[in-house]
């Protein structure tokens, strides 16, 4: 009897540590999954800010030709403005929309234990209050630009009537300059 006790005992623990080591083999699939996903939301991250940062330098350097232009009082032809402002994106902003689910699934669901490395765990958990620091920080930079970009509108508006071949506003208020 003792001895059939000993081969249950013996038998329980042998499948608990069959148990135990399946659910450890799991864990780390699924962490290397998470890791390998956040280095894929990463490196769109980083290809999403370099397009916005492109994007931000020709806008900017477009707004700037119309903006001097109007400054000089130089006589602005209507499709100069139209490329400046419009073609050009001279008044309009980026917004990358950076991904981050993966990180907010990490940190809401409890799985961040599954990354072993304490590092990587810090680094998550700093990234999106950094995100959402750096989305706050970006839209207060737009909502600077708006008064602007309405003032540039309402003067195209009482500068001139709309034409068809430009239609916008503020085209033809740099236009009207």
């Amino acid at each position: 009897m003792v001895q059939e006790f000993v081969l249950i005992v013996a038998g329980v623990s042998v499948a608990l540590s069959a148990d135990s080591a399946l659910e450890t083999r799991r864990e780390w699939m699924r962490e290397t999954e998470y890791l390998e996903q956040l280095r894929s939301d990463l490196n769109e991250n980083a290809r999403r800010l370099e397009s916005a940062i492109r994007l931000e330098e020709q806008q900017r350097a477009a707004a700037q030709t119309a903006f001097d232009a109007v400054d000089q009082k130089r006589s602005i032809p209507p499709d100069s403005a139209q490329a400046w402002l419009i073609e050009r994106r001279g008044l309009f902003y980026s917004d990358p929309r950076l991904l981050s689910g993966t990180f907010s699934a990490l940190t809401n669901t409890g799985d961040l234990r599954l990354i072993r490395d304490r590092e990587v765990r810090e680094a998550i958990i700093a990234y999106l209050p950094q995100i959402g620091a750096d989305q706050a920080e970006f839209d207060r930079w737009v909502e600077q630009l708006l008064p602007h970009l309405e003032r540039l509108t309402a003067l195209g508006f009482a500068t001139r009537p709309a034409q068809d071949s430009y239609p916008d506003p503020a085209t033809r208020a740099v236009s009207a300059s």
